[in-house]
């Protein structure tokens, strides 16, 4: 059975928010609010520092919503591939990291910050 985790959240220029729901007993982060929402505001790091709030999540080899491109490197490594688009100065890219035989995961980036995440 495929595992998909899916966060998302709206990019700004200078901060990131999102809403943390609960949908069917998940946990679910989105850009959109739902009933009961908590609204969640993330700051933007700065390129090229190492953000103390990320520093656990990196020694777990973890990734999260507002890291930057260099912190899930130093978290996970190099990616297997990377997908890149771009439309009205936005810039998505997707790295594709391949766990073992069948299993992938996918973290997307909106101008270089983590936005979502998910596995198959």
């Amino acid at each position: 059975m495929n595992k998909i985790i899916v966060l998302l959240a709206l990019v700004s220029s200078s901060a990131l928010s999102a809403y943390k729901c609960k949908i069917d007993g998940r946990t679910i982060y989105q850009d959109a609010p739902c009933p009961n929402a908590e609204k969640i505001a993330i700051q933007r790091p700065a390129e090229g520092s190492l953000d103390n709030r990320f520093h656990h999540q990196i020694m777990m080899h973890k990734i999260s919503i507002g890291m930057s491109k260099r912190h899930v490197r130093l978290s996970w490594g190099e990616p297997d591939d990377i997908n890149r688009s771009g439309y009205s100065g936005m810039v998505r890219e997707q790295w594709v990291y391949k766990r073992g035989r069948h299993q992938m995961q996918f973290i997307h980036f909106e101008n270089g910050i983590v936005t979502s995440w998910s596995e198959s």
